[in-house]
């Protein structure tokens, strides 16, 4: 509340429209369990084809060997670029 030079209070009121969207869910809930989902999630990266571009990633920067699997990868890269089959 404000109090005007007069000494009245007063309140500013806003009217304010909006749509209310209710969505009821019933249902048993269950433990999360991380290895079914995890099974769910690579199956959907294979489906998609980012599972090569995840082991990649892991191979080149978190693996032992990660400098032999470098050293291969980019063997085969300048070989693929010599005969024209990536530009």
């Amino acid at each position: 509340m404000e109090q005007s030079e007069n000494g009245t209070e007063r309140k500013t009121l806003h009217k304010a429209k909006a749509i209310r969207i209710e969505r009821i869910v019933s249902g048993n809930a269950g433990k999360f369990n991380s290895v079914p989902f995890l099974i769910k999630l690579v199956a959907a990266f294979t489906s998609v084809g980012l599972a090569t571009v995840f082991c990649d990633i892991i191979l080149l920067n978190f693996h032992k060997g990660a400098d032999e699997y470098k050293a291969r990868n980019l063997k085969r890269c300048q070989s693929l670029l010599m005969y024209g089959e990536i530009e």
